[in-house]
């Protein structure tokens, strides 16, 4: 069962980092991520806000910490924008 959940997961991963490509993101960042930057560069418009909302109301935090994690992996400095996240 455990190897079954990690599957699902990871293909879960590649499905939203899939959506965030093809809307024009960077293909290793993850919807919740991009997100997660927009805030922290306080770039978020309406659209934005309103879906780090609806995930932080799932899961609170998640799109600050998905940033984290991702900007951790890809990105060297915390004032780095990052192309097209």
């Amino acid at each position: 069962m455990k190897k079954f959940l990690a599957y699902l997961i990871g293909v879960l991963v590649a499905v939203d980092e899939l959506g965030h490509a093809v809307l024009g993101g960077d293909v290793h960042i993850t919807i919740s991520a991009a997100i997660g930057r927009r805030l922290a560069l306080h770039q978020a418009g309406p659209l934005t806000r309103l879906s780090a909302k609806v995930l932080d109301w799932i899961k609170p935090g998640h799109c600050e910490r998905s940033w984290e994690a991702e900007k951790a992996i890809y990105y060297d400095s915390a004032d780095l924008p990052g192309g097209r996240v």
